[in-house]
């Protein structure tokens, strides 16, 4: 079968997706991966075939919905879990604020309009859609293929797409933002006069001809879930949870790590997202000097040039631009990060205990992740602040105390025990042969030339 991923060009975002599309091409699946131009380099490293669709992605300065740099704290956190602030007011506002702001920054008119064109052509009988990713079942609509979600991170929008159609039972098109904006998208596909202003069309709203929606839009028949047991959020969607399976691109292994040795080891990281991104990160030269008071070997990457700017360090710290966590996490009794979901999930397929420090921006509930595996004794959550003394302390108890170790191997037998990507594939076959049978997955054809109203 023909398999189409479609994802933003967000590396972590294709990474956590690389190990299913991998098992799909071991299995004799034909695999394509669509996404703006600026992630084909990274594709093609992975060993898999890549589509450009729409313009490079370039998010750094641009902004979000009711004017929102990107990288800046947004008002309505999509983690919120406390019943008092869950009002009807916060649950709409922030459906509204993630498709409009976020996923329409990601992946906007111009890659779905190329996406489609690829879809119709190409006659996917599968697409799987990173989460972010709303062009994916737009296209997948109109080529007649089931469509798959996959996540990055905790389910938090199915969980938010339940509590306002739970409070909202019937918001009718209007008053459902994220009904609103899909449609729009349909409407797009079905007649492009229908977003167009002074260009009358057939599938204006009112006019009897509008493209159906359907719920399936938004969550996909089945959502492909990596994510840790003690860290999913679950709406009303069938799920297919998978493990983890750790792929930072491509990279070599030096015969001997560069790494302190006869001492513990604390890696240091703060993902790729940022670098990529221009999202701020916390202070790292505040980082090294708190993890290097413990007495600990430390081991962090940066960029060529914040490891310029930050002069000479201790001999039992070392900073490098790249190094594969895979293999330097199993050397380390603990790690400080923002808890991106790439990291996070890294350390707890290797059972290494976890400081979270905050980059000053919660997208996805990263606080929440913290709240969990500090209950469940494998974490800690550093305080706002990040003063060397406090962050000392933070680690020196992850160092010392063998609790935090002992639950984080628990942590790390629960994420082995998960389904393997191969073990998914028997159910994306048969998703895969249901298309004719899936709600709402009747081809849209091709729009018809749009007529100009003439003037009066």
């Amino acid at each position: 079968m023909r398999v189409l991923f479609v994802t933003t060009a967000i590396k972590s975002h294709f990474m956590l997706m690389v190990p299913t599309a991998w098992a799909l091409r071991a299995a004799g699946h034909d695999v394509r991966i669509a996404s703006q131009p600026n992630l084909m380099g990274v594709v093609s490293e992975s060993g898999l075939t890549g589509i450009p669709v729409g313009a490079e992605l370039a998010i750094s300065g641009r902004h979000l919905v009711g004017g929102h740099r990107a990288g800046s704290r947004l008002p309505y956190d999509i983690g919120e879990d406390h019943p008092e602030k869950l009002t009807p007011r916060h649950v709409r506002t922030t459906l509204a604020m993630y498709p409009r702001g976020i996923s329409e920054l990601v992946a906007d008119r111009r890659m779905l309009d190329d996406l489609v064109a690829v879809a119709r052509e190409w006659r996917p009988d599968l697409v799987i859609w990173d989460a972010m990713t709303y062009t994916g079942p737009i296209a997948a609509r109109a080529c007649g293929a089931a469509h798959v979600r996959s996540l990055f991170g905790p389910d938090h929008l199915a969980r938010m797409r339940r509590l306002f159609l739970e409070l909202h039972p019937d918001p009718g098109p209007h008053g459902d933002p994220l009904r609103a904006w899909l449609g729009d998208r349909l409407r797009h596909l079905a007649d492009p006069a229908a977003a167009v202003p002074g260009v009358e069309s057939d599938s204006a709203p009112g006019s009897g001809n509008e493209v159906g929606f359907e719920e399936e839009l938004v969550l996909g028949r089945a959502t492909i879930d990596p994510m840790h047991p003690a860290l999913r959020v679950t709406g009303d969607t069938t799920y297919l949870p998978t493990r983890f399976i750790p792929y930072g691109g491509r990279m070599t292994v030096p015969h001997s790590l560069p790494v302190p040795s006869r001492r513990p080891l604390i890696c240091v990281t703060l993902g790729t997202s940022a670098r990529d991104l221009g999202l701020p990160t916390p202070p790292l030269d505040r980082l090294l000097r708190a993890a290097a008071d413990t007495g600990a070997g430390v081991i962090a990457t940066a960029p060529p040039g914040v490891i310029a700017d930050l002069g000479p360090l201790p001999e039992h710290v070392r900073v490098v631009e790249h190094i594969p966590l895979d293999a330097v996490l199993p050397h380390c009794a603990a790690v400080v990060h923002h808890f991106g979901a790439g990291t996070l999930h890294t350390a707890l397929v290797h059972g290494v205990p976890q400081l979270r420090v905050s980059d000053g921006v919660n997208l996805w509930g990263e606080p929440e992740m913290a709240r969990r595996l500090v209950a469940r004794g494998a974490a800690l959550d550093a305080a706002e602040e990040l003063t060397p003394g406090a962050l000392t302390d933070d680690l020196t108890r992850l160092l010392e105390d063998p609790s935090f170790a002992t639950n984080a191997a628990v942590l790390r037998e629960e994420a082995l025990a998960q389904p393997t990507p191969h073990d998914l594939v028997p159910a994306l076959e048969d998703l895969a042969r249901t298309r004719d049978r899936v709600p709402g997955a009747v081809p849209i054809p091709p729009p018809r030339t749009a007529r100009t109203t003439p003037p009066r």
